[in-house]
Formats: C-alpha cells, structure tokens, sequence
C-alpha cells in the first residue's frame, strides 16, 4: 500500500469514526495534526495515538491547505451540507460576509442559494456541486448551469428591493453580483455560458483574482437605494 494511500484510509477512519485511539498516526500526517489541535479542530495525544475531532470541516479544510491528499476524495467524506459550510469558509478567509441557505421569496416562488458573500461592492453567489470527473454529458452540465444562472438573475431582481437589509447597506451602494458554480473535480476553472465552474482547489485564487477579468464572466449590477425588503 502506497503511502499516499495509507494517509487517505487513515483519515477516512478519523473522520467516519470521530476519533482514533490506539493506532499508529502516518509520521507525514503528525504536523498538521498539530496545528489541528492548535485550532481547537482536534484533540490529540501523540503518546498514546489518540485524535478525536471536534471540527470536521475546519478539519478538511486544513488538510486542503496542506495538499497532503486528494481533493476531489478528501471532499467526498463531507456531507453536502459540510460543503457548503467549507466553501463558506473559504469566503470568509477573504473578508467577506456570507449567509449559507439563503432563502427568499420572488414572484411567489421560494428559492435558496447555498452561500452568499459580500465585501464591499463586490456579491459572490456560490452554487457548491460535488460534481467530480465522472460528472457526465455536456447537456447535463449545461442544464444546471442555465438553472443555476436562471435562479440568480430572479436573486437579482429581488435584491434591488432587499439589498438593504441583507446586507445591512447604508446610503447608495452599486453592488456588482457574481455566481460562481464550485466543483471538487481536479481540473482547470471553465467558463460556461458566462458561468464560472471553480474547481474547489482552484476557488482561493480565483476569488483573489476574478475582478481581473470581471468583464469575461456573467455579472449583474444592483443599486441598494431602496430600503424595502421580505428577507424570510
């Protein structure tokens, strides 16, 4: 068995189980075990081989940061929820302010988007798919993009009557709105009818970069003026 294999079944176990207690912890795995521990995401005792979790996706999310093993299998041991929680995350590392499970209401239809992020005029909207390599058809993937596409432009309608109170806004403010799709395939950012599909290991430099090619990207601009608003 490989090394990088032995990491991944060892983590597998942590995070299926909670806690190991007892066996060998992989030499490559012991440092970032330790600055788990620092951030309140473990308990660890390295005497007795013993780590319990207490955060799993601030877990991940380390073990992302370090590369030590696969993204699109380390993700995959997350709940979709968790992915949500973990893209959230990641927002906020770059100062915005995010909502998860955003609902609202538009010409009587409900509607949620699973992460919202704003920092200054700048709106990302996060559709997090666990799509991987093994994904499918083109036409598929253009149907969720054009879904998804569909779902922001009606949030953009209803934020030019809410943006105030979302987003706690004083005086005028030009919002510029962005949807982004985030995958955990390991492969390169597309452009999909203006719709960016971010692979989640490529989502920090994106978010870091992506006002540099704003004009290539679907983008939508909201005026905050009016204060009206039915956030549910």
């Amino acid at each position: 068995m490989t090394v990088d294999r032995i990491k991944m079944n060892f983590i597998k176990k942590l995070l299926n189980t909670g806690y190991i207690s007892g066996e060998h912890i992989p030499t490559s795995l012991i440092p970032v075990m330790k600055q788990a521990r620092a951030l309140g995401l473990v308990e660890l005792d390295e005497m007795h081989n013993y780590i319990k979790v207490l955060d799993r996706v601030g877990l991940v999310l380390t073990l992302l940061e370090k590369r030590l093993l696969p993204t699109e299998e380390l993700t995959l041991l997350l709940d979709w929820r968790e992915y949500e929680e973990l893209c959230r995350r990641i927002l906020e590392a770059f100062d915005f302010t995010t909502r998860r499970n955003l609902r609202f209401k538009f010409q009587s239809r409900l509607m949620e988007l699973d992460v919202v992020g704003i920092r200054g005029r700048d709106v990302l909207v996060l559709e997090c798919k666990r799509w991987s390599t093994r994904f499918g058809r083109e036409a598929r993937l253009r149907r969720e993009v054009v879904e998804f596409r569909r779902k922001v432009e009606l949030f953009v309608e209803w934020l030019r009557k809410n943006a105030y109170r979302l987003f706690n806004i004083r005086g005028k403010v030009e919002l510029i709105i962005v949807p982004v799709l985030v995958t955990i395939w390991n492969g390169k950012t597309l452009v999909f009818e203006g719709i960016p599909l971010v692979p989640l290991h490529r989502l920090r430099s994106f978010i870091d970069e992506y006002t540099n090619y704003l004009d290539s990207l679907a983008h939508y601009t909201v005026n905050t003026e009016s204060p009206q608003c039915s956030l549910l």
